[in-house]
């Protein structure tokens, strides 16, 4: 099971990943003077270097999001792919209350947040990196999120997904 350690949400400015500070100025470059861009805006052929390491979810209703495509480059303690899932659905309820918590914030602030997260996945390190961006059909509501988790330490005793078996 997941244990958090710490969970710190961070400026953006603080973004040490050269990918993740690419796809907030991205997303920005988007907005085109709104508040956020809408799914529309974004074309994923301009987003191949992301590719595998994203995810976009439907924003159901308050803390409740369903994945509608979940990065295949990117592990879960559950090693599973939640594409039509909802972040209620990992196996691990912990993990899925912090994936929940940090998804939840972006939807409050209507504007990316950016995640550190330190914990362990039984006796091994389990740390990443989250940056989530919203989006906006109508300019107000966010209805749709883009995330791009990225691993600062995860032990490689963990299993991987086998892509190829499903």
């Amino acid at each position: 099971m997941f244990c958090l350690t710490e969970d710190r949400r961070q400026p953006l400015k603080s973004i040490a990943n050269d990918r993740l500070r690419r796809l907030l100025k991205y997303w920005r470059g988007k907005r085109a003077g709104r508040a956020m861009p809408s799914r529309a805006d974004i074309d994923p052929l301009e987003l191949r270097e992301h590719m595998g390491r994203m995810h976009l979810l439907d924003v159901i209703g308050p803390s409740l999001f369903r994945f509608r495509l979940y990065g295949s480059g990117v592990t879960n303690p559950n090693v599973r792919d939640m594409t039509g899932q909802t972040t209620q659905d990992y196996e691990d309820p912990a993990f899925g209350a912090v994936v929940t918590r940090h998804y939840q914030a972006c939807v409050e602030a209507r504007s990316p947040v950016y995640h550190e997260v330190f914990g362990t996945l039984g006796d091994v390190p389990y740390e990443y990196v989250r940056l989530t961006l919203p989006l906006s059909s109508n300019g107000v509501d966010v209805d749709k999120i883009l995330t791009s988790p990225h691993r600062l330490r995860v032990s490689l005793k963990l299993p991987l997904r086998d892509f190829f078996s499903s």
